[in-house]
């Protein structure tokens, strides 16, 4: 199909089986396109030079691709069953951020794979700067905070960091940059960027940037140049020490008799340079309200930070405006977990949740904080971009980083905050998917079947619950199988076979997904998470071993099939030490892609244990 906008001939193609489901989407895919090209043109001064711009969702295509004037998607992105908020933030994302590269990329495109981030990051950065701006999605930044900034603090602090920008050598090496650490980092890297000189100094950078290099190929450096000059800011410090820099800064309030003081660290040492801010809130009745916001620039180990004394809670990096790993003074430090939900708005909590989050991977925090302060956010939260993510994180807390023996008490605790949530209209779909995973008796898998109707796909979700708890689910898989008209629905029934606790069911599903490799890559993640489902150590034992072996070969099918096997089928349960111990071992033997992914999933693994003990 096709329509005009923003002065272009925008076209939108499916293959037929999906026809329905694009007409659907098509109206809100038009709207985004023609907000982004509009954006972008003013921003960018240059609009976009070609009059048609196509967009194709295709067969298993990996991913989506920038082609110029032509951008392929994988249509895993036309969901069958009405999106969520969560998804359509997602995919409005990813529609910015192709959108993005015609500029960042095609018309402008770096010189060598050392500036990848000139083109990933810059597009990560623009999508939701654009979201925020002209779409209705004004809580981008909240959501790629609650998704995928979390996924970066991870990684940026684990084994596998790297400088936004780093030497690159060959193709192999490329392909392992494609991380969280060029794209989410250097998204919200930009971000500071544009604080630190300034929103209107930033954009007439990049004007400039773009009138001198149209059509040309460009390194940092020339990139720098044009936001310095704008800004009027030396931005040489800050380039050595946000791209050329390796790892996370931490940003601690100190409270000393003389006052306050922000005690910054960096992973050699010094600090980069930051501008951020810090809210200070006190209670008023039962929220609290920020009484003062203050914004410091960091040059030092010791600012010195002129708040108000007293306040109940003190939120480091309020407005999220810079990417630091942050703490609160030690004195609210254990009520912090119970304020965050008492925060005035969703971006404050996010960076409370963010705050917990990082205590918790770190060993500093349990996963019953965690849970406690993810659960009172959700309870109060308004912004329904963010609600799926806090769910998932919840899920994840709860099932994957909590002892076993607190494990069921802290899903029970999730599973009451869906049900809550799920007689709110905008957030009952996720509230109910969030319920598939944690409901802990069959009445409420019965409930939940009920709630869903003629939903397919949380009927489907419903059967994986069942299929976990033990409950016979043959028959019922059957007749909604034959009651599916998705011509992949029986990924969904392999799904709930994953989930079964039994040795036979394991020992096909293996056959299906990694020998066979039948699975659609887009399917991959979802069939092997519910393979290793909690609870069933001993029958997952024999497959532990199997991916050991699977390892040393598994980049022979291409960097993208390499990169989803090896993280979405390392395991979750039934391994100990030793088992990390040999995947990274084997890691140091593996090609660049393969062995990024294995260190970051065994760095993952080891926070992991350290918290369930």
């Amino acid at each position: 199909m096709r329509r005009g906008g923003a002065g272009h001939d925008l076209g939108l193609f499916a293959r037929q089986s999906l026809a329905s489901v694009l007409d659907r989407d098509a109206d809100e895919l038009f709207t985004l396109t023609t907000q982004g090209l509009e954006f972008f043109a003013d921003k960018f001064g240059m609009p976009f030079p070609q009059h048609k711009y196509d967009q194709v969702f295709t067969p298993e295509f990996p991913g989506a691709m920038e082609n110029f004037g032509c951008v392929t998607w994988m249509d895993w992105f036309l969901r069958r069953s009405t999106p969520t908020r969560a998804e359509w933030d997602i995919f409005s994302r990813y529609l910015l951020h192709e959108l993005a590269h015609m500029w960042f990329g095609n018309i402008v495109t770096m010189r060598w794979w050392d500036d990848l981030w000139l083109n990933e990051a810059f597009a990560e950065f623009a999508s939701n700067w654009a979201a925020v701006s002209v779409t209705s999605y004004t809580d981008a930044w909240t959501a790629h905070l609650a998704g995928e900034q979390l996924k970066a603090y991870l990684v940026d602090q684990g084994p596998t960091t790297h400088p936004i920008r780093q030497q690159v050598r060959d193709v192999s090496e490329a392909e392992a940059t494609f991380d969280a650490i060029t794209y989410p980092k250097g998204a919200s890297v930009l971000k500071q960027l544009m604080t630190y000189v300034g929103e209107v100094e930033f954009a007439e950078g990049l004007t400039n940037y773009f009138a001198t290099h149209a059509w040309g190929n460009t390194t940092l450096q020339d990139l720098i140049d044009a936001v310095a000059d704008a800004g009027g800011r030396d931005l040489d410090r800050w380039r050595a020490g946000w791209l050329e820099t390796a790892g996370t800064d931490r940003l601690t309030l100190s409270h000393a008799p003389d006052g306050f003081a922000l005690l910054a660290q960096g992973p050699g040492g010094r600090p980069r340079p930051h501008v951020l801010a810090v809210g200070a809130y006190e209670r008023s009745g039962d929220l609290l309200e920020r009484r003062a916001l203050v914004e410091v620039e960091v040059a030092g180990e010791r600012t010195r930070i002129d708040l108000p004394a007293g306040a109940d809670l003190y939120l480091v990096n309020d407005e999220d405006l810079t990417f630091a790993s942050t703490r609160p003074d030690a004195t609210t430090r254990d009520a912090f977990f119970g304020n965050a939900a008492r925060l005035p708005t969703a971006t404050a909590r996010g960076v409370a949740v963010t705050t917990v989050w990082d205590m918790l991977i770190n060993g500093e925090a349990t996963a019953t904080e965690a849970v406690q302060c993810l659960t009172g956010v959700l309870a109060v939260e308004t912004s329904a971009s963010v609600i799926e993510p806090y769910l998932n994180l919840a899920v994840e807390t709860a099932d994957l980083w909590s002892p076993a023996s607190e494990r069921d008490e802290l899903l029970r605790a999730v599973a009451e905050t869906c049900r809550s949530l799920s007689g709110v209209g905008a957030y009952r779909k996720a509230a109910l998917r969030g319920f598939a995973r944690t409901a802990a008796e069959p009445e409420g898998v019965a409930w939940l079947q009920d709630e869903a109707g003629e939903d397919i796909d949380l009927q489907w979700r419903a059967l994986v619950r069942k299929a976990q708890l033990g409950i016979p689910t043959a028959a019922e898989a059957r007749a909604l199988l034959d009651r599916d008209p998705d011509p992949e629905a029986w990924v969904s029934r392999l799904q709930v076979s994953a989930a079964t606790p039994d040795a036979a069911e394991k020992k096909a599903v293996w056959q299906t997904l990694v020998t066979d490799r039948a699975v659609p890559l887009a399917s991959v993640h979802s069939v092997a998470t519910l393979f290793w489902s909690a609870g069933q150590d001993d029958l997952l034992k024999p497959h532990v071993e199997a991916y050991l072996d699977l390892v040393p070969t598994v980049h022979r099918g291409g960097s993208m099939p390499a990169t989803v096997f090896t993280r979405s089928l390392f395991p979750l349960f039934g391994i100990d030490l030793t088992f990390v111990e040999r995947a990274e071992d084997l890691a140091a033997q593996a090609v660049p892609v393969v062995r990024t992914n294995l260190l970051e999933r065994a760095d993952r693994m080891r926070r992991i244990l350290r918290s369930r003990g």
